[in-house]
């Protein structure tokens, strides 16, 4: 089953509601992180990747039906993803924003997958580190910033323009070959388990800037 443009229309109310903190994921962030945490090379407690979305401000729901319906829509989209990744073919559909001539923009789906790649930093090191395949991360590195603003990954103006533009078709193909990569490298048996210590946000950041994480794709 396909998730319903209703039920993301009604994520997209509460996520915009004078109730959530400033500073919580918005709708394409929030798929974005959902997007890695389903791509990626463990799998994530459902638990643990929920209290990521909300961050310090804590939950911010009337009551418990609320939270229980807004976590629903949450997992149903989590599920779509998953989904998507796993069939045949496989499908990557994410969710932009629109400018008013319909362009896309990726920025903040971006910064949401970055996020979920913090999740599991020292996970993603087989990847980040394959020569081959680190590449597969541009698209997306490209789209996201540090705390002035600036891109993560330089470029001159011509050659930044075009990636720009090419960064939300881009995104769909890489996704797929992401999960495609950790699907190849994950052990057949159990998901793979944190060896080290979570990565904190004063740590640097696992996109290879140098900045500390809360300053880099960490910001929230």
């Amino acid at each position: 089953m396909t998730q319903s443009d209703a039920d993301l229309d009604r994520l997209e109310t509460f996520l915009e509601s004078d109730r959530v903190p400033e500073g919580t994921m918005n709708l394409s962030m929030l798929d974005g992180f959902l997007t890695a945490v389903a791509a990626g090379p463990e799998v994530v407690p459902p638990a643990e990747w929920l209290a990521t979305i909300w961050g310090e401000a804590g939950l911010p729901f009337a009551d418990a039906a609320e939270r229980e319906e807004v976590e629903r829509l949450i997992l149903d989209r989590q599920d779509q993803i998953w989904r998507d990744l796993a069939g045949d073919p496989p499908q990557c559909t994410p969710i932009y924003w629109l400018t008013e001539d319909n362009d896309e923009v990726a920025f903040d789906w971006a910064e949401g997958f970055m996020v979920g790649v913090y999740l599991r930093a020292e996970a993603w090191m087989p990847l980040i580190g394959d020569e081959a395949h680190v590449d597969l991360l541009g698209p997306i590195l490209f789209l996201c910033e540090d705390e002035n603003g600036q891109p993560l990954i330089e470029a001159e103006a011509d050659e930044a323009e075009a990636l720009l533009n090419a960064a939300p078709d881009a995104i769909p193909e890489v996704v797929i070959e992401i999960a495609q990569f950790w699907k190849e490298h994950r052990p057949p048996t159990e998901p793979v388990r944190r060896a080290g210590p979570k990565v904190g946000r004063n740590d640097p950041c696992p996109c290879g800037s140098g900045k500390k994480f809360k300053l880099c794709c960490g910001r929230n």
